[in-house]
């Protein structure tokens, strides 16, 4: 009996040992053999439940803007918006470009405040993501809101989908990472509470420093609140179909606005 209580708990150490020998020696084989970069992660059976439900899952969040210099950045958007649409190169395009952007600019400084949403929801949805790609972060925007009133309140429901450690523990974000986690360390192999870390990690950096790049790259000042995703819809907002900075701004100006002109080549 003394033996076999012995031997039984040997059982978890050696299976510790053989799946750390087959997540370095398989990668490995596999790369001097193939040229194949590969991530191996072994797992107990108690352990697997825990990593496909939780380390494999995106992580949900809601990222809430309020826009402080509406009046301001309204007319300059739509003019960029139009400029753009029209060429801006030397030649035609670039006369009738700054020609629309003038008309635009005007007309969205008369138009309700639910256009000047939805364009924003647009760009907020394509820099975003953006920013934090050069973070390391990969986000995706599920879902963009624009507030029907006079707010100017734009939500955005995203997830994020996986974080470079590397990259992301280079910036003023990420450093307080730095001491808790080593080099190399990959997003896969960090456990629960280590996962969570690293979500509030990118949480705070959007919540601390982005506003100040919109501002620098837009001119846009805005209030930003990073929180849970909810689960009702938040009232009186409109849901933006197409999340692409395209013509849907234009058509959506001329249905909500009525006297909007038509821009067209």
């Amino acid at each position: 009996r003394w033996f076999g209580d012995i031997d039984q708990a040997l059982v978890p150490k050696v299976q510790q040992q053989m799946m750390l020998k087959l997540e370095k020696e398989i990668p490995d084989l596999m790369y001097a053999k193939a040229r194949l970069k590969l991530l191996m992660i072994c797992k107990a059976s108690s352990e697997q439940a825990d990593f496909f439900f939780d380390a494999l899952a995106a992580h949900k969040l809601e990222v809430a803007f309020e826009i402080l210099n509406r009046d301001e950045v309204a007319p300059r958007i739509a003019q960029e918006h139009a400029e753009g649409y029209f060429g801006t190169e030397l030649g035609k395009g670039k006369y009738l470009g700054k020609a629309a952007g003038v008309v635009a600019s005007c007309v969205v400084a008369g138009t309700p405040e639910s256009i000047f949403g939805k364009v924003i929801a647009r760009r907020l949805s394509s820099v975003l993501p953006a920013y934090l790609a050069d973070a390391g972060v990969t986000m995706l925007v599920l879902d963009a809101l624009a507030a029907a009133d006079q707010s100017g309140s734009t939500i955005l429901r995203c997830e994020i989908v996986d974080v470079d450690l590397d990259v992301f523990r280079t910036t003023p974000g990420g450093k307080v990472l730095v001491a808790s986690m080593a080099q190399g360390q990959h997003m896969l192999k960090l456990g629960h509470k280590g996962r969570l870390e690293v979500y509030e990690a990118v949480r705070n950096y959007i919540r601390v420093h982005f506003q100040g790049h919109v501002l620098e790259q837009k001119g846009v000042q805005t209030n930003v609140t990073v929180r849970d995703m909810a689960l009702d819809g938040p009232p009186e907002m409109l849901e933006i179909e197409g999340l692409s900075d395209s013509d849907d701004d234009q058509q959506d100006s001329r249905h909500d606005a009525g006297q909007a002109p038509k821009l067209s080549n």
